[in-house]
């Protein structure tokens, strides 16, 4: 699963959280977080309902799916299920939960990933739920994560990075 929340929001929460913390230890029994719109309702959306992407695997820096494996298809390299409006898919009732704004379940197939791409302005969380996903950014990491793993990276004023299944099980994070 991977989220992303954009650094100004996460900052607003922080300072909301510790304005909050602040007026508890004082005695005070007013609440920003609570009394702001940081606090979402919460709404469940069945698996049926998110939107699955499956993108050509050119988009990403793949190359073409084996043309002698019936397995393979151009649309089945990723699936990707979006919680929220992201990439392709773009709905005016569905565009984040609060400070969150990217919340992706991606399977990923064997010897495929995601090449260099940007991201800014974004704390991005990603757990592996199965797999292994080997990181490499702009900023000198590189990196190999295990099924229960938490990756988190600030892309601050910006980063690039790629993402990759090297292994012969598929990936889910």
């Amino acid at each position: 699963m991977r989220y992303a929340l954009t650094a100004a929001a996460l900052l607003s929460a922080t300072r909301s959280t510790t304005t909050s913390a602040l007026a508890s230890s004082t005695g005070r029994t007013c609440s920003p977080l609570a009394s702001s719109n940081m606090a979402p309702k919460i709404k469940v959306v069945p698996s049926s309902k998110l939107f699955v992407s499956e993108p050509d695997p050119s988009w990403f820096g793949n190359g073409a799916n084996p043309m002698n494996d019936k397995a393979w298809t151009n649309a089945n390299w990723l699936k990707s299920r979006f919680h929220f409006s992201f990439a392709e898919y773009s709905s005016h009732h569905n565009r984040d939960f609060g400070v969150l704004h990217v919340m992706n379940d991606d399977l990923v197939q064997p010897h495929r990933g995601f090449g260099t791409h940007p991201h800014r302005d974004m704390e991005i969380i990603t757990y592996i739920c199965n797999g292994r996903l080997t990181h490499k950014d702009s900023m000198g990491t590189e990196e190999s994560l295990g099924r229960g793993s938490i990756q988190f990276m600030s892309a601050g004023t910006g980063v690039r990075h790629s993402e990759f299944n090297h292994g012969d099980e598929p990936l889910r994070f």
